[in-house]
């Protein structure tokens, strides 16, 4: 653990450790909490292993997303932005589902980024294209739901909205990375 701790400079373990022996966080709380922290560290490693390390990444927790003006509601898990050493920056929304949700509540968020996207409120005040999504499915049962509901939409819509679905343990065993994200085509 101090190894890590060394490597890892801008994580502050007393918060972190507070939060984990915090008793009135639900165990579930938590576990999500630390699942978003190994999603944090993952993409420090990527970043490292990218461009020589001269890639940058910038990370908001959903803490640090409450009260950004024209950010989609409920805030995602993350929104974060790797940015490559030519200066190329791609920009990602992460939401995470712990569990199997009820279908409709997949299909509700789904549909709530595809209103978002077209009602213009990131194009229009953030100042850069709109983020590719990451949704982190518990199984591969919601995953393939998801993928074939993505589809759907997309081909409705005609939404130039860029989807990539993974599951928890390919996340936990590989980090998050090119090699667990599925993209979502029609």
């Amino acid at each position: 653990m101090r190894e890590n701790q060394e490597k890892i400079k801008d994580i502050n373990i007393p918060i972190l450790d507070r939060v984990w022996r915090e008793s009135t966080c639900s165990q579930k709380f938590k576990k999500h909490c630390m699942f978003v922290a190994d999603i944090y560290i993952s993409l420090l490693g990527l970043i490292k292993k990218v461009d020589n390390a001269k890639g940058k990444l910038h990370f908001f927790p959903k803490t640090n997303l409450k009260g950004v003006q024209y950010l989609i509601l409920p805030e995602p898990d993350a929104y974060f932005s790797l940015e490559e050493k030519t200066g190329l920056v791609k920009r990602y929304f992460l939401d995470i589902f712990d569990d199997l949700p009820p279908r409709m509540i997949l299909r509700k968020r789904i549909k709530q980024y595809f209103r978002y996207f077209e009602k213009g409120y990131w194009q229009d005040n953030m100042k850069h294209d709109f983020p590719e999504i990451i949704i982190v499915c518990p199984d591969n049962t919601s995953k393939r739901y998801l993928s074939n509901f993505i589809k759907k939409m997309l081909t409705e819509k005609e939404s130039p909205i860029h989807f990539y679905l993974s599951i928890r343990e390919m996340i936990k065993l590989k980090g998050l990375n090119s090699q667990v994200l599925q993209k979502v085509e029609v």
